[in-house]
């Protein structure tokens, strides 16, 4: 949170990036999901070593998402 008060800009890229990953994640994630399930066949077969990179990508996205402690609409739902 220190980091954001002194360097504003940088944080919300920070932020926006952390975002994107996270999103990008979850949404492979799903598709891995559905295809493991026989619903869904991917159209890109990802390599194990990528795969595993996208998944700690997302566990660093969604660390620092917490760790920010800040609200987010898209990412934590739009009350009302």
């Amino acid at each position: 949170m220190r980091f954001d008060r002194t360097h504003p800009a940088l944080g919300r890229g920070i932020g926006f990036l952390s975002a994107a990953v996270l999103v990008a994640s979850l949404r492979l994630l799903v598709t891995q999901i559905a295809a493991k399930a026989g619903a869904f066949t991917p159209p890109l077969a990802l390599p194990v070593w990528l795969n595993v990179a996208t998944v700690l990508a997302g566990v660093a996205a969604s660390t620092e998402r917490a760790l920010r402690l800040r609200y987010s609409r898209l990412l934590d739902g739009a009350a009302g």
